[in-house]
């Protein structure tokens, strides 16, 4: 088993090595060719991003870096208000209003269910408090 394991990844490379050298030598033989379409690759180069006229590449990509980014921040802003004046941010804040002076009058209100749900829990805890205290004290004896 570890046998064909070992020939399995000894072909695995063995493939992978001829196609790299398949690759240079196709690389090799059309860099110079204009008419051969060439990709961008995975990564981009600094040298791709560089598109003005000035001979100074670094900063042709300082700038477009800058044009970039102004026009997402603007596409971004955009976006933002868009959201800010649609119907349903609109909705959202109707609904959302009274949500906050709700919560603030049923606190406040000794009435309400909070504290009713408060009292009877601390009610409970003096309770089982009580008790423990009483059997701790029960003990001893």
């Amino acid at each position: 088993m570890i046998w064909l394991i070992t020939l399995f990844l000894l072909a695995l490379f063995v493939w992978l090595l001829l196609n790299g050298i398949n690759e240079k030598q196709w690389v090799d033989a059309h860099m110079h060719d204009e008419t051969v379409s060439s990709d961008k690759g995975l990564f981009a180069s600094f040298t791709g991003l560089g598109e003005g006229e000035a001979d100074d590449k670094v900063g042709n990509v300082v700038e477009n870096l800058k044009k970039k980014s102004a026009d997402a921040s603007s596409a971004i802003g955009e976006k933002i208000s868009d959201a800010r004046q649609s119907e349903t941010a609109e909705k959202m804040r109707e609904k959302t209003s009274g949500i906050r002076e709700r919560v603030r009058n049923e606190v406040q209100n000794d009435d309400g269910m909070l504290n009713k749900i408060k009292n009877n829990v601390s009610d409970k805890v003096d309770k089982v408090g009580k008790k423990v205290d009483e059997k701790i004290v029960n003990r001893d004896k």
